[in-house]
C-alpha cells in the first residue's frame, strides 16, 4: 500500500482520484493546496498545474529545489495540454483527463514501483 496525495481545486476530481486510487489498496489523501506537511512518508504527489494561488509546477519546482521531493513520484495533471508538455520534465508521469480508469492506475502503479 502506498501513501499517494492528491492536490487539485476541484472536489470532485478529488473524491474521484481517492475513490479509484483507495479501491486499488492505496492510502490516498487530498487537499485543495499543497502544504509541504503533506509530504511526510509520502510516495506519491499527483497535483494539477493550474491551482489557485500557486500553479502546481510551480510547487513542484520550489520542492524540488528544497530536496524535498526526494524518494517522491510526481503526477501533473491538467487538461491543458500546453501547460503538460512545458512541466513534464519537472515529473515523472502527466495525465490530460479525461483518461481510462486503467490508464491513470497503471501509471501510478508504474511511478510507484520506479521508487520502491
Amino acid at each position: 500500500m502506498a501513501k499517494i496525495h492528491y492536490v487539485d481545486d476541484l472536489k470532485a476530481v478529488r473524491t474521484l482520484a481517492q475513490l479509484i486510487l483507495g479501491g486499488e489498496g492505496h492510502d490516498v489523501s487530498a487537499s485543495e493546496q499543497m502544504h509541504d506537511s503533506y509530504l511526510d512518508g509520502l510516495d506519491l504527489l499527483i497535483i494539477d498545474i493550474h491551482l489557485v494561488g500557486e500553479n502546481g509546477d510551480a510547487i513542484v519546482q520550489r520542492l524540488r529545489n528544497e530536496d524535498k521531493l526526494k524518494g517522491i513520484g510526481v503526477i501533473f495533471t491538467s487538461t491543458d495540454k500546453q501547460a503538460l508538455e512545458s512541466s513534464k520534465d519537472l515529473a515523472d508521469g502527466i495525465i490530460c483527463p479525461p483518461v481510462p480508469k486503467e490508464d491513470f492506475v497503471n501509471m501510478v502503479n508504474k511511478i510507484l514501483e520506479k521508487y520502491q
